[in-house]
């Protein structure tokens, strides 16, 4: 009972320390918002890429925040099929990306129908400047289904990143080399036209 008590004492201190920090933080007075000296109108530096929309006709009091982007920002999502060789383990897609733009990757789908009971892997690389990533896409085996043989399917919520004149390759690997293996990759995201 003494520590539970204790405990309760401690929280209600906690409580009132909290607001007593919120009441003795100050406030801009009226038609004051709190920034004066921080814009470039003040003589201040605000940061670039952020202005004030003022509202009504009254003082100028921002109402919205908003990012002047340096960028348009337009939705992308691609999709294709895959044929392994025969003899080969990997089989390969390439997206190209338009040249002055940046393809920021947010989700990355694959599927792979094996036969004789292989299994699978896959991969996705990007080049940001002359550095490369690669990231794994997990594939789970689905089951064995008629005439696709054993399945094996992904998907991963990623951020990455490809420059524009690259291109993103999402490869799929496979441990042993057949005939009649195939894939199906996806991937979405937004293409960034840079201004």
């Amino acid at each position: 009972m003494g520590k539970a008590k204790g405990l309760l004492w401690a929280g209600a201190g906690f409580g009132i320390l909290v607001v007593s920090l919120i009441l003795s933080t100050p406030r801009p007075g009226p038609g004051k918002t709190g920034r004066e000296g921080a814009g470039p109108e003040d003589g201040g530096k605000a940061p670039p890429a952020l202005r004030a929309e003022a509202s009504g006709s009254g003082p100028r009091t921002p109402s919205v925040l908003r990012a002047e982007p340096d960028h348009v920002r337009i939705p992308f999502q691609e999709a294709g099929a895959l044929q392994f060789q025969k003899g080969e383990l990997q089989a390969h897609l390439l997206f190209p990306v338009p040249p002055r733009h940046r393809l920021v990757i947010e989700q990355v789908s694959v599927r792979a129908g094996l036969s004789e009971d292989r299994r699978a892997t896959a991969m996705l690389t990007v080049r940001v400047g002359e550095a490369y990533a690669t990231h794994v896409v997990p594939l789970l085996a689905q089951g064995r289904f008629e005439g696709e043989g054993s399945v094996f399917a992904g998907t991963q919520a990623l951020r990455a990143y490809a420059d524009g004149g690259t291109s993103v390759q999402l490869r799929v690997d496979r441990t042993a080399a057949g005939d009649g293996d195939t894939g199906f990759v996806s991937i979405t995201g937004v293409l960034e036209e840079l201004r």
